[in-house]
């Protein structure tokens, strides 16, 4: 089975998150992040639904896709606003909580059982750190895409 990789990334506005995303994602800095296998509506979405102890729906972290339909079809690779209500969830996230996040996160069935929790523990760290960046900068949260 094909995985997928996601990148997480900030930007002021969809204009300047697709200029910093190319074809083969946005350039590694301090306010990205490689989260293989963390897809956004599901995967993240299930964690918020954890730490704000909600049922899941897909509008916990709600995508839209925002490259241009012309370059949807020249590849396999795209890039997606997330809703600023996933950003200020994580960003809410306290730093004590996340040993208990990652533990009831890794046992959600989307893993099959087949994930490390170091992984998710520090991928975690670094979505809650990104989250509160673009929440301070009054940033979105973005995620580059390819299958």
């Amino acid at each position: 089975m094909q995985t997928a990789d996601y990148v997480y990334f900030r930007a002021p506005d969809a204009a300047a998150a697709l200029a910093l995303a190319s074809s083969s994602g946005p350039a590694p800095g301090s306010d990205v992040v490689q989260a293989n296998r963390v897809e956004p509506v599901i995967n993240l979405g299930l964690l918020v639904s954890i730490a704000e102890s909600v049922e899941w729906t897909p509008d916990l972290v709600a995508e839209d896709i925002i490259t241009p339909d012309s370059e949807l079809d020249n590849g396999d690779s795209w890039v997606s606003e997330l809703a600023d209500e996933g950003r200020d969830s994580l960003a809410r996230i306290d730093d004590a909580r996340i040993p208990e996040l990652v533990d009831a996160w890794a046992e959600i069935e989307e893993w099959a059982g087949d994930i490390d929790a170091e992984f998710l523990r520090s991928v975690l760290t670094e979505l809650i750190a990104l989250a509160r960046h673009a929440q301070t900068a009054n940033d979105h949260l973005y995620v580059w895409t390819s299958r």
